[in-house]
């Protein structure tokens, strides 16, 4: 469910400049969720800041792959947390979700209802989670350069159109969908619905 968390400033955490583009990857540092791609990616993206917020087994991997690549002061990671929303209200301009496989892609529901600007891969679930809105954009699943080529289309958005804002579209929607009230009016709906089916059968 979607509750209200107190910011962390993320630039002063990591010491981002507050005119860099700063981009935010959210959920365990595993395989099928491509933290690797997303480094390639932004690689090809000068400038743009990462945060890995959660841990996981590819983080030094990932660490490794950053330095590789000449990107590894635009790397940044919060290790394991629980405070998902409030590093998502500190200061980032959007979230990136490269997964290769979703069954409920939580991260992008978080995102989406705090209002941040969504870079996806193409995969069902981001397509019927983003897809109808217009500050998402998807790519290819697993290639780093259309990835990368997103990335580049988000920097050239107007500053007023990134970081969170709780009036866009699909936070209405999530707020509406994923909440935890609208989880309880979901759950006495259907208690009422199975209340009227056992006395009409009696």
């Amino acid at each position: 469910a979607l509750v209200q968390n107190v910011a962390i400033d993320v630039r002063a955490r990591f010491g981002i400049d507050q005119a860099a583009l700063c981009l935010a990857s959210v959920g365990s540092l595993i395989q099928r969720k491509r933290p690797l791609l997303a480094i390639e990616a932004l690689s090809k993206s000068p400038s743009v800041h990462l945060i890995f917020i959660g841990g996981g087994e590819l983080e030094e991997t990932a660490r490794q792959h950053a330095r590789d690549l000449g990107c590894f002061e635009r790397v940044h990671f919060t290790g394991e947390t629980s405070e998902v929303g409030s590093w998502l209200r500190g200061g980032i301009d959007a979230v990136v979700a490269p997964s290769s496989e979703e069954a409920l892609p939580l991260g992008v529901i978080e995102a989406l209802g705090i209002g941040l600007p969504i870079i996806g891969s193409d995969i069902g679930p981001h397509k019927e989670l983003i897809g109808s809105f217009p500050d998402a954009l998807l790519f290819a699943t697993d290639n780093a350069d259309d990835f990368a080529a997103r990335i580049r289309d988000l920097t050239k958005w107007p500053v007023d159109r990134l970081s969170a804002q709780s009036s866009r579209p699909q936070a209405v929607y999530a707020r509406k969908t994923y909440s935890l009230e609208a989880y309880c009016n979901a759950f006495d709906a259907l208690y009422c619905e199975l209340t009227e089916n056992a006395k009409s059968q009696q």
